[in-house]
């Protein structure tokens, strides 16, 4: 039980979970040096949107941090 990563590019990030979740993440606009990344939790079983949250990422690495606190919860 673990999670797959793929970087899609320098603006999305998709993590899939053998447990069937999907951790999708893309990059909006730009502001005051961060840019808006909205992530949205979704079960692939059912096609559900679980979660969907935008953050304001200052670099990969905070990037990273958010998308852990996810992978620590899910799946639940």
């Amino acid at each position: 039980m673990s999670w797959s990563v793929d970087f899609d590019d320098d603006d999305a990030v998709s993590l899939v979970h053998d447990e069937e979740f999907l951790l999708y993440a893309r990059r909006g606009q730009e502001r005051d040096g961060h840019a808006e990344w909205t992530v949205e939790i979704t079960d692939t079983s059912t096609g559900e949107e679980i979660e969907r949250e935008t953050y304001e990422i200052s670099n990969r690495q905070h990037l990273q941090s958010v998308l852990d606190r996810y992978t620590e919860v899910y799946p639940p």
